[in-house]
């Protein structure tokens, strides 16, 4: 993918940092996942923005299990960490270091649904194209100590699907030009790439993510995720409460 997946770690004093994410998805829920989109031109980029695009939903992920508490089940009350990340969460446009984006979570429960919008232009109005991935089982573990003195948790939660969806003549036409994923991309038309054999990395359906988050009052700031081992550090990217 041209755009790649991104979706906490364990006791200790850590700092924090930013991510990216230009086209490709793939590669971000396949592997740790890195901080910067890249645009369609090369394959790293791709892989890059893979990366980046999961980094956001596991990082809500882990908000949806309460720290070291059991899975909510219907009709029960959450209560601790994971409450207080319910609801719905949003960027402002931002540059990831290849391309414009701006993101939407939604933490429900113990699920997380994030929308990831990529644009050619600063102003956020030139829709390039989109990837939508929810997940499940949220998990909140360990509470951690940032270097400035400011704390968060860590978390790991499962992926259960990817869907990439060109919304522009020229990205169809570079995924197509690149094989991306080996399918065959239709203007407005999303597929699920998990599974998929992108830029020589394949994540399964129910791949367990970790990643971590820090929570300050309204604004929450979120991991890179990684199918291997929790992040030590958040990104600078804000996300709003609605």
């Amino acid at each position: 993918m041209h755009e790649e997946e991104k979706h906490f770690f364990s006791h200790g004093t850590y700092s924090e940092s930013p991510d990216v994410q230009p086209k490709g998805f793939a590669a971000k829920v396949y592997s740790s996942f890195s901080n910067e989109d890249s645009l369609f031109p090369n394959e790293i980029d791709m892989k890059n923005q893979i990366l980046a695009i999961f980094s956001i939903v596991s990082f809500f992920s882990i908000l949806l299990n309460g720290c070291a508490e059991p899975e909510e089940t219907a009709g029960e009350s959450l209560t601790g960490p994971i409450a207080e990340i319910q609801g719905t969460w949003v960027t402002g446009c931002y540059f990831d270091g290849s391309s414009y984006v701006r993101e939407t979570l939604v933490v429900s429960g113990n699920n997380i649904s994030e929308k990831s919008n990529y644009y050619s232009n600063s102003a956020c109005t030139t829709t390039t194209y989109e990837v939508n991935s929810t997940y499940n089982n949220l998990s909140i573990g360990e509470k951690v100590t940032f270097l400035d003195g400011t704390s968060g948790y860590r978390a790991t939660y499962a992926v259960q699907s990817s869907e990439y969806t060109p919304l522009s003549s020229s990205q169809t036409s570079n995924y197509n030009a690149t094989t991306f994923c080996g399918v065959s991309w239709v203007i407005n038309t999303p597929i699920d790439i998990l599974g998929k054999n992108c830029l020589g990395s394949t994540t399964p359906k129910n791949s367990t993510m970790f990643n971590l988050y820090k929570l300050m009052g309204n604004n929450i700031y979120l991991g890179t995720p990684s199918t291997i081992v929790h992040p030590t550090t958040v990104k600078p990217v804000l996300f709003v409460r609605q």
